[in-house]
């Protein structure tokens, strides 16, 4: 999913919401709320269903406010980091250059053609240690992504991805676990 998507989606939970808080001082049924909200947020409720229901019913909608506050975080942080693309473009391009002419590399093989180049912007050992995400993905066999500003992106949605990770698990799998 895309943030096009999820900003589109932010916007219509966030005004279905306070259409809600409006119907309910007015004390209208929930049928006629229902049926308002499908014409006015028509292709939402057309396109996340499930969504639209648990909006509606007055669900428990925490993890998903805790998802669109790390989008928002996530965003903010990549928009700060932006500048990095520049320092990380040549080890990506290096290590593009080193998988068409091996076919498949190791992370030592990797490592060992950053150590001998070692005409970076910054020092290979700072970029193995900082964007680990991305090392990762470019000695990932099956990873067709090399785009600098999306490999960036995702190292930094990584440590975001981990923090929801353990959110959801202590609220939905522990308790279950723990009866």
């Amino acid at each position: 999913m895309n943030f096009k998507n999820v900003k589109y989606i932010k916007s219509c939970v966030n005004k279905i919401i306070k259409f809600k808080k409006l119907y309910n001082q007015k004390n209208l049924p929930i049928e006629e709320f229902k049926n308002k909200m499908k014409v006015i947020f028509n292709k939402f409720s057309e396109n996340y269903p499930k969504l639209f229901k648990i909006i509606l019913k007055n669900d428990d909608i925490s993890i998903l406010n805790m998802m669109f506050q790390k989008i928002d975080i996530i965003n903010k942080e990549f928009e700060k980091r932006k500048g990095e693309i520049s320092i990380i473009k040549p080890f990506i391009e290096d290590a593009i250059k080193l998988k068409n002419k091996e076919n498949y590399i190791s992370k030592n093989s990797l490592i060992n053609f950053y150590k001998k180049k070692n005409n970076y912007p910054i020092k290979y050992k700072l970029f193995l240690n900082k964007y680990t995400n991305i090392i990762n993905r470019l000695i990932d066999k099956d990873n067709i992504i090399y785009d600098p500003e999306i490999l960036l992106f995702n190292q930094v949605k990584y440590k975001y991805e981990i923090d929801i990770g353990e959110v959801l698990v202590n609220k939905y799998i522990k308790p279950v676990v723990n009866q």
